[in-house]
């Protein structure tokens, strides 16, 4: 009831300040309201404002955000390299008209950080898979080299591992989405 005694311009008067016990003319005072929807707003009220309803991105301003924004700092905070990962135009505008409907970002942002988090895990499972080969291939090649060594008493050097992170990459289709 405050609020409609006071945006009220007709009955304009004073507004006083009980504790600091100094009136207020708020008739030149223009009040900004914010609000994701108008229903839980009182209709007294309501017929006061001024409603000015503003869109939000269109699709190809979110697929945009999230390409140079939202998908790099998923990748960085997943602890992937830029080029571990690649996520086609397709795959963010399907995300943005599909899985995200919302005005803003935010729930794009969190599908993102969701698929390169899959995405990494895949990425750490497939360098325990090569390291895993490599070490078994270190193995057969050290059994091998022990056989030779015998033989000729020369030394070998064991081969040389692999185990970077750029050895890896996933790509990210309609199918992951």
């Amino acid at each position: 009831t405050t609020e409609i005694y006071t945006l009220s311009l007709h009955d304009a008067l004073p507004i006083f300040d009980h504790y600091l016990d100094v009136p207020y003319d708020l008739s030149q005072v223009l009040f900004v309201c914010t609000a994701n929807v108008t229903d839980s707003i009182p209709g007294p009220l309501l017929d006061r404002m001024e409603v000015l309803r503003l869109s939000g991105y269109t699709t190809d301003e979110k697929v945009e955000i999230a390409r140079k924004y939202l998908v790099p700092k998923a990748v960085k905070e997943a602890g992937l390299k830029r080029t571990q990962l690649s996520m086609g135009i397709s795959v963010l505008r399907d995300l943005a008209q599909k899985y995200c409907r919302e005005a803003g970002v935010r729930s794009l942002g969190q599908h993102i950080e969701r698929i390169v988090r899959k995405a990494a895990l895949r990425v750490v499972r497939e360098m325990d898979k090569l390291r895993g080969r490599e070490s078994s291939e270190s193995k057969v090649s050290n059994d091998t080299d022990e056989h030779n060594d015998a033989e000729s008493s020369a030394t070998s050097t064991p081969p040389a591992t692999t185990g970077d992170q750029a050895d890896t990459h996933q790509e990210i289709g309609r199918a992951h989405v």
